[in-house]
């Protein structure tokens, strides 16, 4: 879901980066994600003009961001990012490798919370953030999943004329969206028998 340019330390530039996520791989979401201590206030607005230029409502989310490097010998472990979603969701995973005192804190505008990894399970946790249906949910996803197939039958009505276009979205569990290409069914028009009238 995020990457760097070669402004920092990826390849190819800023730009290239957004057109090859949107245009070549196909991804509903991404973020330039630079580390911090590369990015000076002329690059951070370079991202964010990018991002505003490569987002389109319902189809590519853009989250313009940087990576928090902590300056020092250890470093830091955190996940720093400025959004706003136009209806959709955005979001990333954690794998996380340390003890029982590790710890999550959420802090936003909005919502703000503290919990022990340990007690984070497969059922979400939601932080209301009041109003317009904004929250952040936390949850784990399993160790595996043996779930391969879905079955779904859903009624809807069609135009009674010309093309009815249908999309069919699946979300999966991590919040990734799949959509299908469109499926076309199309109705003519009934025939007027000569003598109705």
């Amino acid at each position: 879901m995020h990457g760097q340019s070669g402004e920092s330390v990826g390849i190819n530039t800023a730009r290239e980066y957004f057109e090859f996520a949107r245009n070549l791989a196909f991804l509903d979401a991404t973020g330039h994600q630079a580390n911090d201590f590369q990015i000076n206030n002329a690059f951070w607005q370079q991202v964010n003009d990018l991002s505003a230029e490569f987002h389109e409502d319902h189809r590519f989310l853009t989250l313009p961001g940087y990576e928090w490097s902590g300056n020092t010998a250890v470093g830091d472990d955190r996940v720093t990012w400025d959004t706003i979603t136009t209806g959709n969701f955005g979001g990333f995973d954690a794998w996380v490798e340390a003890g029982a005192d590790a710890r999550l804190v959420i802090d936003s505008n909005h919502v703000s919370g503290r919990f022990t990894v340990d007690d984070i399970g497969l059922d979400e946790v939601v932080l209301d953030g009041g109003g317009l249906e904004r929250k952040i949910r936390i949850f784990r996803l399993p160790t595996r999943n043996d779930c391969r197939e879905l079955m779904r039958s859903v009624e809807f009505k069609l135009k009674p004329v010309g093309d009815n276009p249908i999309w069919v979205r699946v979300t999966t569990e991590d919040g990734f969206n799949a959509w299908s290409s469109p499926i076309f069914i199309y109705r003519e028009a009934a025939a007027i028998p000569a003598d109705s009238g």
